[in-house]
């Protein structure tokens, strides 16, 4: 019996922080809502994703959206600030 052996996708952290008109932002990746970046009851969300180059989308209700790309690392928190 043989078998070909594939690599594990790899993950790092991301932390995203927002500053400007808003203090946080719903964190969007591969058109899916991942959640807020900032929640008052938790601090700071911790997002897990693929390692290397990744775009991601910051929104909040009132303000102009932007998208960003992000280089995910595996050792470390990748952090990065978005301005809204």
């Amino acid at each position: 019996m043989a078998r070909e052996l594939r690599e594990q996708q790899k993950f790092g952290i991301v932390v995203v922080s927002v500053v400007g008109a808003a203090e946080w932002g719903y964190v969007w990746f591969r058109g899916k809502n991942l959640g807020q970046n900032y929640t008052m009851a938790s601090g700071p969300t911790l997002f897990k994703l693929p390692v290397g180059r990744q775009q991601l989308r910051i929104e909040h209700p009132r303000t102009t959206a932007k998208t960003v790309i992000v280089d995910v690392a595996e050792q470390g928190p990748t952090r990065i600030t978005v301005a809204l």
